[in-house]
């Protein structure tokens, strides 16, 4: 994510969801803010909990600001790796505690 507009780009994507009969596919859109700890890895991405499909992936990648997938490069003809249902979980506890302030 270039220039710090995330929100901006949660909301291109939601309008493009909108647009195309696409909202059922994606639970949830978040970012990290940016922190000030050089080595915070996560912050500033845009986070996407979603039934991904070849659909999905283009809609998301047509949305001006979207660089790329976390593990997929444009154009590829292969979906990303999804994370565990377990990963999963884990991820949005963490998330959930970073936004409350109880971890750093």
């Amino acid at each position: 994510m270039r220039g710090s507009k995330e929100k901006e780009v949660i909301a291109n994507i939601q309008k493009e969801l909108e647009k195309n009969n696409f909202r059922e596919k994606v639970a949830d859109l978040r970012f990290i803010p940016h922190s000030t700890k050089e080595k915070n890895l996560i912050s500033g991405y845009i986070f996407c909990y979603c039934a991904l499909d070849e659909e999905l992936i283009q809609l998301i990648y047509n949305v001006p600001g979207v660089i790329s997938f976390f593990n997929h490069t444009r154009g590829e003809k292969t979906l990303p790796d999804p994370l565990s249902p377990q990963k999963t979980a884990d991820f949005l506890t963490l998330l959930q505690k970073a936004e409350k302030g109880e971890i750093s």
